[in-house]
């Protein structure tokens, strides 16, 4: 997975050695990522606007807010995700990949914390 690490790299570690929270999207496949001190930044549709990355569809992405005690990923499917057009079928396939693709991530960045999901209503389920 390629990581961009914005707006640097020490800026980034900085924050991860600060245990700040981080802002994050990791595309579907899980081939890249970018992430943000979350006060750099503020949300995902501006980091992913202003990193030099091929990530730039904030509906092409999951999306993580992090620090060494959680990770909130909002989950905010795509009304068709990878053109499954049947609503419960892509949320399953959403789902399964985003628990496979977003502890990849975290590893990488060297956090082994709890995902927390939480979904439109701003209820939040943990894992």
């Amino acid at each position: 997975m390629d990581i961009v690490r914005y707006p640097s790299e020490s800026a980034v570690n900085e924050a991860v050695k600060m245990d700040s929270p981080l802002i994050a999207a990791v595309s579907f496949d899980g081939g890249c990522a970018v992430v943000a001190p979350l006060e750099e930044v503020g949300e995902h549709s501006i980091m992913l606007a202003c990193a030099d990355s091929q990530l730039r569809d904030i509906d092409s992405c999951f999306r993580l807010l992090f620090d060494t005690q959680s990770a909130s990923w909002s989950f905010v499917c795509p009304r068709v995700y990878k053109g499954i057009s049947e609503r419960q079928e892509a949320l399953r396939s959403f789902y399964q990949d985003g628990l496979s693709i977003i502890p990849e991530f975290l590893t990488l960045m060297g956090y082994f914390t709890q995902i927390k999901i939480k979904n439109l209503t701003g209820e939040i389920w943990d894992f």
